[in-house]
């Protein structure tokens, strides 16, 4: 399964770490007037609302989910007319993207793009159809496990995990269930479909255990709800005996090195005596960078670090020996780059 926003999210949810928030309401929604067009357009827009909601620096969004990835894709399923597009719907998903909750964004039920632009690209290809992705399925999604291209199949019923069931649903006793929010107070565990609502999240060390709001500080679990979404993180920083929420430190501000509390696509620069730093970004080709890379170490974008140098990853076409030279959407094959529409 693969659609724009899947991508998106899962580059979103690779590390912990906001420089710049921006405001939703400071982006002017233009009417795309093709399907690369409102691709490009939502991959600017879900880029900057993830600056926003997960705490990801400009640049590291630039380099890790650059239009180019997946729109040329979108335009050629447009072109074949195995994607419908709808001029008019498109505007409106570009606004109700902009104008959504990081919740409904980012949250756990966010495995789909937002309903308004589901509809503006509309896949025509059947059900055992051939497909290259999730997008030109009439339902379901674009199965590419087994063949290249993949097939459209159904949503499954029976599921080992959330992330098997369609947009909206859970995976709760071994099948896929249409999700129910929970609100304060709500026993999370008694319901097996339930999913604590946005700006909460289900405290086991409670009674019940119960939904509570979420916390700027304190004890929490990398991966989970805790946090205050947006402006805060869950890491464990050196010396911690666990992952503590912290509040996101952006680009040009202040930091402890060994905190892990810079923005995703910066460092903590130590000054000298190394009780204070400052957070900078991340190294480009061609400048040093750090290969084991943590939030606290300087990592490179762009590119990958070959022996302490950033290089920048090879162009499609471009000659290659592996897949990560090729960017995050990217593969190697035949010894040349190209994009990966296929495993």
């Amino acid at each position: 399964m693969r659609t724009i926003h899947s991508a998106l999210l899962a580059l979103a949810l690779a590390a912990p770490g906001c420089s710049t928030m921006v405001d939703p309401a400071d982006i002017a929604p233009v009417a795309p007037a093709t399907a690369g067009a409102l691709c490009e357009g939502m991959v600017a827009t879900l880029s900057s609302r993830a600056s926003q909601c997960l705490g990801q620096s400009a640049d590291w969004r630039a380099s890790n989910a650059p239009k180019d990835v997946s729109c040329p894709g979108v335009s050629a399923s447009a072109s074949a007319g195995t994607i419908a597009f709808d001029v008019e719907l498109g505007a409106t998903c570009l606004e109700t993207s902009q104008l959504s909750s990081c919740f409904e964004l980012f949250g756990p039920l966010a495995r789909g793009l937002p309903a308004a632009c589901s509809a503006a690209l509309l896949g025509s290809q059947a059900t055992g159809a051939p497909c290259k992705q999730d997008l030109e399925c009439a339902s379901g999604y674009c199965d590419e496990g087994a063949t290249c291209p993949g097939l459209c199949v159904a949503w499954p019923a029976a599921c080992a995990s959330t992330g098997q069931c369609a947009p909206g649903k859970v995976c709760a006793a071994g099948f896929c269930q249409t999700a129910v929010l929970l609100g304060p107070g709500a026993l999370c565990t008694v319901q097996a479909n339930g999913v604590c609502g946005d700006g909460l999240f289900c405290d086991t060390t409670l009674p019940g255990p119960q939904c509570v709001a979420q916390r700027t500080s304190g004890a929490c679990t990398i991966g989970g709800r805790t946090c205050l979404t947006p402006g805060s993180t869950c890491t464990q920083g050196t010396g911690e005996v666990t992952p503590t929420c912290k509040p996101f430190v952006g680009v040009g501000a202040s930091c402890a090195p060994g905190a892990q509390q810079c923005v995703t696509g910066s460092w903590c620069s130590p000054a000298p005596g190394g009780t204070v730093g400052t957070c900078v970004a991340d190294s480009r080709p061609p400048a040093s960078c750090t290969a084991t890379a943590g939030n606290d170490q300087r990592a490179c974008l762009g590119g990958t670090c070959s022996s302490g140098t950033c290089v920048a990853f090879v162009l499609t076409d471009g000659a290659c020996t592996s897949d990560a030279q090729c960017g995050p959407a990217g593969a190697c094959r035949a010894g040349l780059c190209e994009l990966r529409t296929c495993p």
